[in-house]
């Protein structure tokens, strides 16, 4: 299986964020521009294509982290950490995945249970997909701009 790899600056912007992004997401979901800002993170189920996964958006994150018990992993100290990258293999369920704890650390994992991790991630790119981008969507910079400026 494929490493995780390098992480370009917006990738690393989106990792630094989440949890900002997290706690504010009863407002980016309430806002159509914020919600459709596009994520930049390659995730990859080998069988399944990625196409739909680089549709990702901060909305789609959100619903998935709230929706998706696999996408919020509490570590053997009790600490939460959101799943922000997944790559993994619908065959063996074989997968490795990068998350970041509420203290900012970034760390690598195996999921059991792989497809109850990456399917409802793909339903929910699939329906925002479906949903229509809205016009000018905001850039993540933009919404965490927006976030910090009310904070």
């Amino acid at each position: 299986m494929v490493g995780l790899g390098k992480n370009s600056d917006e990738q690393q912007l989106f990792m630094e964020s989440a949890w900002l992004l997290y706690e504010n997401r009863e407002r980016i979901l309430s806002d159509s521009r914020m919600a459709f800002a596009p994520i930049n993170m390659h995730n990859s189920v080998i069988w399944v294509g990625d196409g739909v996964f680089d549709l990702a958006t901060v909305g789609v994150y959100l619903e998935w982290w709230k929706e998706c018990k696999h996408a919020m992993v509490t570590d053997k100290n009790g600490q939460r950490n959101l799943v922000v990258q997944f790559i993994g293999s619908t065959l063996s369920g074989g997968n490795k995945c990068k998350m970041v704890a509420q203290d900012g650390t970034l760390s690598e994992t195996q999921v059991k249970s792989f497809r109850y991790l990456w399917q409802p991630f793909w339903h929910i790119c699939h329906r925002y997909a479906d949903a229509g981008i809205p016009n000018l969507p905001y850039s993540l910079e933009e919404v965490i701009s927006l976030l910090s400026e009310s904070n």
